[in-house]
Parts: structure tokens; sequence; C-alpha cells
């Protein structure tokens, strides 16, 4: 094949160049920020946890976007480094956070090369010890493709963690490949499903959200749903016996700021709702 040289696809080739290079300094300076966007419980509005979201702020490129510099960082093999440092800095976020918030939990996504390292509990565990943690407020996000991978590294590693109390969720549930076997050898706590399979609810098709919450059911996990945008949505999740939403209807991530003004709003609206 060919293609036409222009001076964008230059220019695109150095900015990956420059991230290449850059992101190992990023990831050692910690220099990217946590914003976190709410998952409430349906029926009540009770917050249930926060996920954390990575955001990098180029101080000449401006925002790259998640999907390029974690696309990066798998492709470079520094994806391990990176949600190493996620997790350290969302433990001290949530330490800080829960001094006012003491029932905070938060959800952090993370990779299978991440998860399959041989001492990722014990650093898990280190980090809830040297942030005064409880272990029970950590969720970490895995996807249905990670399933398949190193089946005994990763059951060893989750069989761990959820030995010191912390918990998993399916993300994406239904977008890629999971067996019911998986699912049910690995005991998990929570799926998610994947905002695509929530705009059939619009139009009153609730096959395949209603398929997926009654399989989680069946297997004892609770059911998250991301991308709640319509109040429609919100309504027929709840009469689906859908446990958990998450989306714009609800709240934007938020960055440190927005996140402690969210949170005195939320507490005061929940105190209102016990009086009456």
């Amino acid at each position: 094949g060919f293609r036409l040289f222009h001076a964008d696809i230059e220019k695109k080739l150095s900015d990956r160049k420059r991230l290449e290079s850059e992101l190992s300094m990023m990831i050692a300076n910690e220099s990217f920020e946590i914003w976190m966007q709410p998952i409430l419980d349906s029926k009540t509005g009770k917050l249930f946890s926060l996920e954390v979201l990575s955001r990098w702020f180029h101080p000449v490129l401006g925002a790259i976007p998640p999907i390029t510099f974690i696309a990066l960082a798998e492709s470079t093999r520094k994806i391990a480094l990176f949600d190493r440092a996620v997790i350290r800095k969302a433990s001290a976020a949530l330490s800080q956070l829960r001094k006012n918030y003491p029932e905070l939990k938060v959800c952090i996504n993370i990779a299978a090369a991440t998860l399959i390292e041989d001492d990722v509990c014990e650093y898990i565990s280190a980090m809830l010890i040297e942030h005064a943690l409880p272990k029970n407020v950590m969720l970490f996000e895995i996807t249905e493709t990670m399933l398949a991978t190193d089946k005994s590294r990763l059951e060893t590693n989750i069989n761990c963690l959820r030995a010191i109390g912390v918990q998993f969720l399916i993300d994406d549930f239904g977008t890629g490949y999971s067996s019911l076997s998986r699912l049910s050898d690995l005991s998990l706590d929570y799926v998610k499903i994947d905002k695509e399979f929530l705009k059939s609810l619009n139009t009153g098709d609730n096959h395949i959200c209603n398929t997926i919450i009654k399989l989680a059911h069946s297997l004892d996990m609770e059911v998250i749903a991301e991308g709640v945008e319509t109040e429609t949505q919100h309504q027929r999740l709840i009469n689906l016996g859908c446990n958990y939403v998450q989306g714009f209807k609800f709240a934007k991530p938020m960055n440190e700021a927005l996140l402690a003004e969210y949170l005195d709003t939320l507490t005061k609206k929940m105190l209102v709702k016990r009086v009456d």
C-alpha cells in the first residue's frame, strides 16, 4: 500500500515519540491527576463508591486522552508501573477524603499485566496499611478479556486480594469474551453493564440489560450500570433490579475541588431525605 504524506502525519508521529519519552517521567513523578466519578445506589441515591479516572495534562500538548496514554503505557510495557502509581495516589486521596466522609470507597481500573505480577497482593496490602485504610474500601475493575489471561496467576492473585477484603468487578460486561465457568470459578463481586447496552432502554427494549442483571444475580454478583444519561434509563434499570448506577445524569468525573463540593451537597441532600 501507499499513503500520501501530510504534515499532520509527521506531527502525530512526533507527538507520540515525545509522549513515549515523557511517559516514564510522568509515572515516576505522579504528574497525572486523579479525578473521580460517583457510583450511586440506584434506588436511594446513596453514594456507593467513586471510580478513579486518571487525567494527564501535558504542559505543551494539553490534555492527553486516557485512551491514548493508557494504550501507550500498555504498548511500552509501563502499564504495571502506571497502575501502581494510580493505586498509590488514589489511596492517599481516599485517606484524606475519609476524614470527612468515613464510608467512602474507591473503584480502580487495573490491567492484566499488573494483576498477574507476583507481588501485587503484597503491594496493595502495603498501600492500605500505609494510608491507614480499611481493607474493604478498594474495588478493582477488570475486563472480560483478562479472564482468559494466565489463568493460574490471575486466580491466585485475585483470591489473595479477596482474602484481605478487596473486591472485584467486571467492566463493560458483554462487550468482550468470558465464559460462565470463569465467572463462577473466580467468585467476583460485581458486574458493570457497558453503556452501549443502555441505549436500547430509551426505546423500551429491556432484553439485554435484563439478561445481564439476572445472570449476575444468579451468580451472587451485584450490578452497576455505567453511562446512565436519562431518567428513562434510570427508572427502567431500577425496575430490572440493577443495584447501582453511574453516569452524567448524576455526576461527571470531578477533580478534587469539584468533588469536595459534590460530596458536601450530596451529604446535605441525604440528611434532608432522612428528615423527610
